[in-house]
């Protein structure tokens, strides 16, 4: 290590950190949090290459791959700033408007090993500089109609023009901390306006005929967009305008391979759902910790073999845990209900409202990422895939324990699921280990 340090000294290596500059924080200025998985992959992406770098250096001495893999991890921070201030130095890419009836190129850049579009141009294949792609070639496609952005909280890794309905619909597979939106009008697009943080392009707008610049804010982890109707969950109403930046995940209601879900919650609001089965993502659960410091609680709905939800509704009240207080309860088909927040016996304080009638085939439930609103860190809006109308059902009936609960203070959550009970079986206790017979 005294070779190295000793190196560093003669190249120079201790003054490579500069005054941090406004374009500096702008280019690194995070346009959400991400999630745990994105910053630990985008660590180890750092400190693979730093580690390959530092092996290949002209060194006095050698030293094994693992042991540069350890001293990597010791530098991807630094490595991440020293990076991010030389291309600093590099030419500023600036706002622009590009006309879609004309060819347009992207440039690239690359940060943290991740390739992002530094910016868009009209151009022609003569004019276009080194490092420049075609992206939008008129001569195959014409009369733009969406266009998709696919960015993470850094900047925007792909855009994809689309001329028709029937192209629309891209892929369903989601990856996460990767976010789909929407850009598009009632006729064709005609120009965008792009706009950077003077390293990478940071966002695109619609620009009309009369030169307003409009863009639909909301994003979904898919590229097909939800068709779903987004109404507030407190007013139940279609909110005048929704918040800018706001991020829709989604739920698999009766997925073929579906075996429960669970709400993460504090008592009187939700913070999300996800649905159990194949692919599920557990990198949820470390996000909901690290963002909430162990404050929610996370409540299991069992679905079995034949079961599926059949009524979703929402409950609204407990006015003297707080005014607005939200929850959701489920109920399938054999009777199961569970309810996702707070449970209290009497009916007097909270209100029940039919949202949402699930088909037996899957259909999506659409919510807001709970960090992509001003305020709350909760499920505030939601939609629903476009089925047959909420049919109208009295409020589910929740068993009431014969005997008290051991401490009935008001402000204590209590939660709890139940199951109508009609004709049951018995079934006594079979083991496949033991040779007895069951009792």
């Amino acid at each position: 290590m005294e070779h190295i340090t000793n190196s560093m000294k003669r190249w120079n290596c201790v003054t490579a950190l500069h005054f941090v500059s406004p374009k500096l924080l702008a280019a690194t200025n995070y346009k959400f949090r991400p999630t745990n998985f994105e910053e630990l992959w985008r660590k180890n992406r750092i400190t693979q290459i730093l580690a390959g770098r530092l092996m290949h250096a002209p060194w006095p001495k050698s030293l094994p791959a693992e042991l540069w893999q350890t001293i990597a991890g010791f530098l991807h921070q630094e490595c991440a700033v020293v990076t991010g201030q030389e291309q600093e130095l590099e030419d500023s890419c600036s706002d622009s408007v590009v006309d879609l009836s004309r060819d347009v190129y992207a440039s690239y850049i690359t940060i943290d090993g991740i390739r992002y579009i530094r910016n868009l141009r009209n151009s022609t294949a003569s004019e276009a500089e080194q490092g420049e792609s075609l992206l939008l070639d008129t001569q195959i496609m014409r009369n733009i109609q969406f266009a998709y952005i696919l960015e993470d909280h850094f900047g925007i890794r792909l855009v994809r023009f689309v001329s028709s309905n029937n192209d629309r619909h891209g892929s369903d597979l989601s990856i996460p901390g990767l976010w789909w939106r929407q850009t598009s009008t009632l006729s064709s697009i005609s120009k965008i306006k792009t706009k950077t943080d003077g390293l990478k392009l940071r966002d695109i707008y619609n620009v009309k005929e009369e030169g307003i610049s409009t863009h639909t804010s909301i994003s979904c982890p898919v590229a097909a967009p939800p068709t779903a109707t987004i109404f507030d969950l407190t007013t139940l109403q279609r909110p005048p305008e929704l918040p800018d930046g706001l991020r829709m995940c989604y739920l698999d209601c009766n997925g073929p391979h579906t075996t429960g879900y669970s709400a993460a919650t504090n008592g009187v609001s939700i913070a999300t759902i996800q649905a159990h089965g194949k692919n599920m993502d557990y990198g949820l659960y470390r996000d909901v910790d690290r963002f909430f410091a162990g404050t929610m609680l996370w409540i299991y709905m069992p679905i079995d073999h034949g079961e599926h939800l059949t009524e979703i509704h929402r409950k609204f009240g407990l006015r003297h845990v707080r005014h607005d207080s939200l929850g959701l309860t489920f109920t399938s088909n054999w009777g199961r209900t569970t309810m996702f927040g707070h449970y209290f016996p009497s009916s007097e304080h909270i209100q029940f409202d039919p949202i949402y009638t699930p088909p037996n085939n899957p259909s999506r439930l659409y919510f807001n990422k709970w960090d992509s609103i001003s305020r709350g860190y909760e499920i505030k809006f939601i939609g629903f895939d476009p089925t047959k109308p909420t049919t109208s059902h009295t409020h589910p009936n929740f068993l009431t324990p014969i005997s008290p609960n051991p401490m009935r203070q008001y402000n204590i959550p209590w939660h709890a699921s139940s199951l109508q009970q009609q004709s049951p079986v018995l079934c006594g206790a079979v083991s496949a280990r033991l040779d007895h017979q069951a009792i």
